[in-house]
Order: C-alpha cells, then sequence, then structure tokens
C-alpha cells in the first residue's frame, strides 16, 4: 500500500522537538521565531523524523512545519548526467587522517550543523 500521508507525525515531531528544546534551555521562550532556534528544531526533528520513518524521506513536511512555506526549484537534469553516465570514473574514497598515521575519524551527520535553513535529511 501506498503512503499516502498529510504530514502530521512531522508536525507531531517538530513540535514535540521544539518544545523539548524549550523545556531543557537549548532555545530560549523568546527566540522561538529566531533562525538559528527554527533551524536547530528543524535540523533535530528532521533526524527524529527520519528515525521514526525507519527511512529518509523528502523533507519537505518536517521543514514546513518547521518554516512555514517551501519555495523548490528543479535543476535541470543535464548537471548530474555526467555522473550517472557509465564511463565517468569516480576515485574510490580516501580516508582522512587526523594524526597523518591512519588516525580514526569521527563523522557527524551534516544536518546537525547545516548552514543553509529547509534543509532535508537527503545528503
Amino acid at each position: 500500500m501506498a503512503k499516502t500521508g498529510l504530514g502530521s507525525s512531522a508536525a507531531l515531531i517538530t513540535s514535540l522537538v521544539t518544545a523539548l528544546l524549550v523545556q531543557t534551555g537549548l532555545i530560549a521562550p523568546d527566540e522561538l521565531a529566531s533562525v538559528s532556534s527554527r533551524r536547530l528544531a528543524h535540523n533535530v526533528a528532521q533526524f527524529v523524523h527520519c528515525l521514526a520513518q525507519g527511512k529518509v524521506g523528502s523533507g519537505f513536511d518536517v521543514s514546513a512545519a518547521a518554516f512555514g512555506s517551501q519555495l523548490y526549484t528543479r535543476f535541470s537534469p543535464a548537471v548530474l548526467q555526467p555522473l550517472m553516465d557509465d564511463s565517468a570514473r569516480v576515485p574510490p574514497p580516501r580516508s582522512p587522517s587526523l594524526s597523518g598515521s591512519g588516525g580514526s575519524v569521527l563523522i557527524v551527520p551534516l544536518f546537525f550543523y547545516s548552514p543553509a535553513p529547509n534543509r532535508s535529511c537527503q545528503y
């Protein structure tokens, strides 16, 4: 059966996360309308929503719950076509080293410190 939700789980999670952030003092009540507070609430809610759903969705519903209306611009498929081409060669990923001799690297999800608002959890 296809999913036919209307974003109620996103609205619930976003409001609950925001309330918890205010209750714990991570967001001051008088700062709820600030961009930085909304961004923090959005990023945490986006992460929690992905965990609750068990998958990474578009993120539009959580973003709408946190920021309001959305503006979406579709890019030309030609932008990605060279990357989709079978002849494209991508070098294997290299693990950066902290110590210069193969040390461990801590990887933190990007959406916790995304510089741009209205980001979904698709990275």
